[in-house]
């Protein structure tokens, strides 16, 4: 079974334990042990730890929690949330979903981490097909470092041009959500978490069933494209505020600045994710109050995207 379609079947067991087979290990909230005479056959964890000095002859697949392979594991390995470590023998692929891989064992498969890093011990061996490539992406040296900041200034200039083209070609609809922003900044911030945390939670609601999967998968991709939208005008305001006169009134040289700020501001530890995290739920919140910039903008005073008032209507008149 390959990772991916392992998840996806596997993963709605975690919600009804009973339907499991009699021979596998299915446990929510607890850790998960193997003993080293044990045999069974799929083992399966949400929010406890899954430790293997036994023998497993089905797939093993953990949420929410670390797993660590110091028996035989037939099947493949997946994981979700947490750090996987390899010392024994793994037969089938491996996965992973924002954990790290350590590997001081056999795998005889391919490997495949997402937003993780593997880590390749002296006397770790993977078999599958692009081991080399995994081996020097997981070196742990310049070149992965430089690999990783490559791709986070790739994710960054692809915001950029995002905000520029919205800027450009939606020139009313943006400057109403950056109007937003600006005026009612609590508001927008408060309503954009509750967004971002409110979607996040029933996407995963969702995915732990077979029939909420695709509406899970609706879910967070519509949710990431509106979240980058919002952080798309997120980063014009910070532009736009920024001291230096050289920026003037051109969209590039703002938009730039402030991506280039948001840029800098991740690499700091904890603080930089949350400036990024505050940033989009800001502009996520406008775009939702402003029902995507179609919800025109109250006039205000001076100062950036402020929208300037009616023809003899006064500063404090609906417009």
């Amino acid at each position: 079974m390959r990772p991916a379609l392992a998840l996806a079947v596997l993963l709605p067991l975690l919600a009804a334990p009973r339907l499991a087979a009699a021979d596998d290990l299915v446990r929510l909230g607890e850790d998960v042990v193997v003993a080293a005479n044990a045999v069974v056959d799929d083992v399966l964890t949400g929010g406890g730890d899954a430790t293997v000095h036994g023998h497993v002859r089905g797939d093993l697949v953990t949420v929410g929690g670390d797993a660590t392979v110091g028996g035989r594991v037939d099947g493949d390995v997946v994981t979700t949330g947490g750090d996987l470590v390899v010392r024994g023998d793994v037969r089938g692929d491996v996965e992973t979903f924002g954990g790290d891989v350590q590997v001081d064992g056999r795998i005889r498969g391919d490997v495949e981490t997402h937003g993780g890093r593997l880590h390749l011990g002296p006397h770790g061996q993977i078999d599958g097909d692009g081991s080399r490539a995994l081996e020097h992406a997981s070196s742990g040296g310049i070149g992965a470092a430089f690999a990783g900041f490559a791709a986070k200034l790739a994710s960054y200039v692809l915001l950029f041009l995002l905000a520029l083209g919205l800027q450009t070609l939606g020139r009313e609809r943006f400057e109403a959500l950056q109007g937003a922003m600006l005026r009612t900044p609590g508001r927008a911030g408060l309503a954009g978490g509750a967004l971002l945390l409110g979607g996040g939670l029933a996407c995963g609601v969702l995915a732990i069933t077979v029939l909420g999967l695709p509406l899970a998968a609706l879910g967070a991709l519509a949710l990431a494209t509106t979240a980058t939208v919002g952080l798309a005008a997120s980063v014009s305001i910070v532009g736009a505020v920024l001291p230096f006169e050289g920026l003037g009134r051109r969209d590039a040289a703002r938009l730039a600045a402030g991506t280039g700020v948001l840029f800098a501001a991740s690499f700091v530890p904890f603080f930089g994710g949350l400036a990024l995290f505050l940033a989009t739920a800001w502009g996520l919140g406008a775009l939702l109050l402003t029902r995507a910039g179609a919800r025109p903008t109250p006039p205000g005073g001076a100062g950036p995207y402020r929208a300037p008032a009616r023809p003899g209507a006064s500063p404090a008149e609906p417009a």
